[in-house]
């Protein structure tokens, strides 16, 4: 595809994908656009990366535009890989290339890759506890299967569950789904709210919601499409609660993390701990952190940042190695140690496609020089980076 062609790009299709408010119809048109050419593919992961970031806007025509020349004189001219100079910043020591998600497809990779299994990158998979207590996995095996709990038959459908819609009007009937290290899952409600759901993730919910609040409880992480309907919707979570009505958001309410996030991409919603409540717009973020009762922050943020493990990718935003250590760990089946307490403390700047194996991802921090990766079976020893 020459540099032509790219005016034959529905600019508007792209502008909607990246900021999350493109239409079914237009989805497949996309998609359509998309179809058997690989550079496009490239270009179109380009700009959403490119846009990840939070202090960036939401994209127009001309700054596709220019997302599009940057990336096709990459293509013309074969550079070799470089950080970006205008993202560097004072807080962070290190910087990831941003876009490296297409970038270490066009260029080869290190020919001295230790003889070794790799540590691979996890898939959807999940436990279903059924109300009796009785278990079941799940997997993606393209195969559909109808899983009974009393006289709700639920629908297994490759990647996700999906609950029919139920005339019973009691919750007291509920499941729950463990999605493992190196799992993730989808399902959806039986109001018609969708969940996607993140690794080292319990999630609990009633199989048919009441004429009560619709209540769940979640333990992880997981990003919500809520179905509008006469009764609230409230996610619990160990530090607060996210009370919504007709609304996108993610949650982030892992017991390792010293903070509870609530993100807001569209609607509207509520987060309350304890006494305290605080309504958030599109693009708010409430935290709260461990042992601060009842003290909730607000904060303005780009909502993409938060929700790019939904669309396959890690991202991080100086973020320190400790903090992205425990981030990987819940995705690859593996452990850790660092060599010295300093190395903690490295923050680094980046987007990054999950489905890669954990050597050739992590492969992305040691070009900076900073750190390396020693390997001995599924273990991973993180030390100084050459001087």
């Amino acid at each position: 595809m020459g540099e032509r062609d790219r005016h034959k790009i529905d600019w508007m299709l792209i502008a909607n994908y990246i900021s999350r408010t493109i239409s079914e119809f237009d989805y497949l048109r996309l998609q359509n656009w998309l179809k058997n050419d690989p550079e496009r593919r490239r270009f179109l992961e380009h700009a959403q990366h490119y846009y990840s970031r939070e202090d960036f806007p939401l994209p127009d025509e001309e700054q596709i535009d220019r997302i599009w020349k940057e990336f096709y004189g990459r293509m013309k001219q074969k550079q070799e890989r470089r950080l970006w100079r205008r993202i560097e910043r004072v807080a962070a020591v290190a910087i990831l290339l941003i876009g490296s998600v297409c970038a270490w497809k066009m260029y080869p990779h290190s020919s001295d890759m230790q003889a070794q299994q790799p540590i691979l990158a996890g898939n959807s998979q999940a436990v279903l506890i059924l109300s009796d207590g009785s278990s079941v996995t799940l997997e993606d095996d393209g195969m559909e299967r109808t899983v009974t709990d009393q006289d709700i038959q639920i629908n297994q459908q490759g990647k996700g569950l999906v609950y029919p819609a139920c005339s019973k009007k009691s919750d007291t009937l509920s499941n729950t789904i463990q999605v493992p290290q190196g799992g993730g899952y989808h399902l959806v409600l039986s109001d018609g709210t969708q969940v996607w759901l993140n690794a080292k993730t319990r999630f609990t919910y009633p199989v048919a919601f009441g004429e009560k609040e619709r209540r769940v409880h979640l333990e992880g992480e997981a990003y919500f499409e809520v179905m509008p309907g006469h009764t609230g919707f409230i996610v619990e979570t160990e530090r607060m609660n996210v009370r919504v009505l007709g609304t996108s958001f993610n949650v982030n309410a892992y017991p390792d993390e010293q903070v509870t996030v609530a993100t807001l991409v569209k609607g509207k919603v509520e987060v309350r701990s304890g006494q305290e409540k605080q309504v958030l717009r599109p693009g708010e973020q409430a935290s709260r952190e461990k042992g601060e009762e009842g003290d909730i922050k607000v904060n303005k943020v780009n909502p993409l940042h938060y929700i790019q493990w939904k669309e396959g990718c890690f991202s991080f935003r100086d973020n320190t190695l400790s903090e992205i250590m425990r981030v990987l760990v819940r995705w690859y089946e593996m452990e850790y140690e660092f060599e010295s307490s300093e190395l903690e403390e490295i923050c680094f700047f980046g987007v990054l496609n999950r489905s890669r194996n954990v050597k050739e991802l992590l492969q992305e921090f040691e070009k900076t020089g900073k750190v390396r990766f020693e390997y001995e079976g599924n273990k991973v020893r993180i030390c100084a980076g050459e001087k």
